[in-house]
């Protein structure tokens, strides 16, 4: 018994041999030279099944029916296939750094699905019991924070072999909106905000809150969107300019907008104190 790609000796498979009508010889298992060594047997035919193999090997469990012959060495060879390994790391694409808990689906080059697996503390998915062959990856769920690489990528692996692939993921950006007045600096809360993508779809709206600030998490993007002012707080004048933000990944970007604040008004009204003789106006005229 021995490995199919490196051809070393493999110590402790099990075999069970039988005689054609089933009767039972007995179990054998192979030494350190990958060997059983069964004498005194009578001429004829007789079953041989692997019984218990290794980890990490396919099993090879079809019977074989081999014929015995009087004064003659009659040898029987195994190999055993090492699984495939694959390893997936997963890392932030702009600090190399591990992503735990990034979901990735596997499936078989008829692409249907094998699993669902999820990276560890050390960013990584590593998988075998595979046969050699194509397969694909694709990630299904992001780590919080982060863009979603839906991208189904190919991979191939052989016996015995170890494939390594590393995805990085690009982290989101994070917008902070902070409202101000225009004369005192002051914060102000209560003004309403729209959030558009640049082809004109609201994203969401978002109030400044006791500071005076909308505080996104990291769940945007990087690349331009579109912040128009829709409800200013009481006593301010209405900002209806809209503003165009570039959002880069893995930042946040903060933008400071001011409200000027809304003017009362004065009228002064001017009387005629005494009756003019030459315009002719009374007294208490306006």
């Amino acid at each position: 018994k021995s490995d199919s790609v490196t051809g070393e000796p493999l110590a402790g498979v099990e075999f069970s041999v039988t005689e054609l009508n089933g009767a039972r010889i007995g179990s054998f298992t192979t030494d350190s030279s990958g060997i059983i060594f069964i004498p005194n047997l009578k001429e004829g035919w007789y079953v041989v099944s692997e019984v218990k193999g290794l980890p990490g090997y396919k099993p090879d469990s079809a019977p074989r029916n081999v014929e015995l012959k009087a004064d003659w060495l009659n040898v029987l060879e195994y190999k055993n296939q090492p699984y495939p390994t694959l390893q997936l790391s997963k890392i932030d694409a702009d600090t190399k750094q591990p992503l735990e808990g990034v979901r990735f689906r596997l499936l078989d080059r008829l692409q249907r699905e094998i699993g669902i697996f999820t990276t560890n503390a050390q960013g990584q998915i590593i998988l075998t019991g595979m046969d050699e062959g194509k397969y694909y990856l694709q990630e299904v769920e992001a780590k919080l924070g982060y863009v979603l690489d839906s991208t189904v990528r190919e991979v191939s692996l052989q016996w015995g072999k170890t494939t390594s692939i590393e995805i990085k993921n690009t982290p989101m950006a994070s917008l902070r909106i902070k409202k101000v007045d225009a004369v005192s600096g002051k914060p102000i809360p209560g003004t309403t905000f729209l959030l558009y993508d640049m082809k004109g779809n609201i994203l969401g709206e978002y109030i400044t809150d006791n500071n005076g600030i909308i505080e996104l998490p990291k769940e945007l993007a990087a690349g331009k969107y579109k912040l128009k002012e829709s409800k200013a707080a009481s006593g301010y004048v209405l900002d209806e300019q809209p503003r165009t933000i570039e959002l880069k990944s893995g930042e946040t970007t903060e933008v400071v907008i001011e409200n000027q604040p809304v003017r009362g008004k004065i009228t002064i009204t001017k009387k005629s104190a005494d009756d003019n003789p030459i315009t002719k106006q009374k007294v208490g005229s306006v």
